[in-house]
C-alpha cells in the first residue's frame, strides 16, 4: 500500500520500535518491492548502503535505463 501511496518502486524498512535505533552503526533492513520483501538482516549502515547501491546499479543495467543528462 505504501509503495502505491508514495509512488515508489522500492522502500527500505527498518524497525524503529527498539530502544537503541537512532545514532547506531547498524540497522535491520527489509527491502520492499511490489513483488517481494527481502530481509537484509542487521548490518552496519555502510554494508547496507553498498547493498542498496548494487541494487540500483543492477536495476539500471537490467532495464537499460540511463539517467537524464544535464547540460
Amino acid at each position: 500500500v505504501k509503495l502505491e501511496k508514495k509512488k515508489c518502486d522500492w522502500i527500505l524498512a527498518n524497525d524503529v520500535s527498539g530502544e537503541k535505533v537512532f545514532g547506531q552503526d547498524q540497522n535491520h533492513i527489509h527491502f520492499v518491492t511490489h513483488g517481494s520483501i527481502e530481509n537484509w538482516g542487521a548490518s552496519p549502515k555502510s554494508v547496507l548502503a553498498d547493498k542498496l547501491a548494487s541494487k540500483i546499479i543492477e536495476y539500471f543495467k537490467q532495464n537499460r535505463v540511463l539517467p537524464h543528462a544535464t547540460e
